[in-house]
């Protein structure tokens, strides 16, 4: 029995009908969740019989097989995951830099309508400025919102998870 691991499930395939094993080859995912329909999105993780067992050419084969997408798309993720963690574009708690800023926004914009109920007060995502997540693992951001016609900048620290940011409100000027 050839040695298969490490192969696309198409290579490992015609790898084994190379060998001169006749029988059909079952798969199986390691998660036990998926069926395979494109063999070249899979790769072979283990296999029975083993590398270099001897076997009939008829033997039944089962290879054990991971979705690549799956493995690629949590690689990718945390490559950048952790970039964005070197830039300092996201916490130490996952929250990002984007989730902070509207955060920050929200939270001015309740704050300033509550006290002015008689205008309209409007977050503007377009005058941000951010330096990244601080030593205190929080986010300084300053950004511009309208009050009626007026703009006024306000500034904020920005800290906690994406799914419960914290903002703690500094100044308004």
């Amino acid at each position: 029995m050839p040695d298969v691991t490490g192969l696309k499930v198409d290579v490992a395939k015609q790898t084994i009908r190379d060998a001169g094993i006749t029988s059909l080859v079952d798969l199986e995912d390691v998660d036990g969740q998926d069926s395979v329909w494109k063999d070249s999105n899979w790769s072979v993780v283990s296999q029975n019989p083993a590398a270099g067992t001897e076997i009939d050419a008829d033997v039944q084969v089962t290879l054990k097989v991971n979705h690549d997408s799956k493995k690629e798309a949590e690689a990718a993720l945390e490559k950048a995951q952790e970039e964005a963690k070197a830039e300092g574009r996201i916490n130490s708690q996952g929250l990002t830099q984007d989730t902070a800023t509207y955060a920050c926004g929200r939270v001015w914009k309740e704050t300033v309508q509550k006290q002015h109920p008689e205008v309209k007060v409007k977050e503007r995502f377009t005058d941000v400025i951010t330096d990244g997540v601080g030593d205190d693992d929080r986010f300084f951001i300053i950004m511009t919102i309208r009050v009626g016609n007026a703009d006024f900048n306000v500034e904020c620290y920005v800290g906690g998870t994406e799914e419960n940011p914290y903002v703690e409100r500094v100044a308004i000027y």
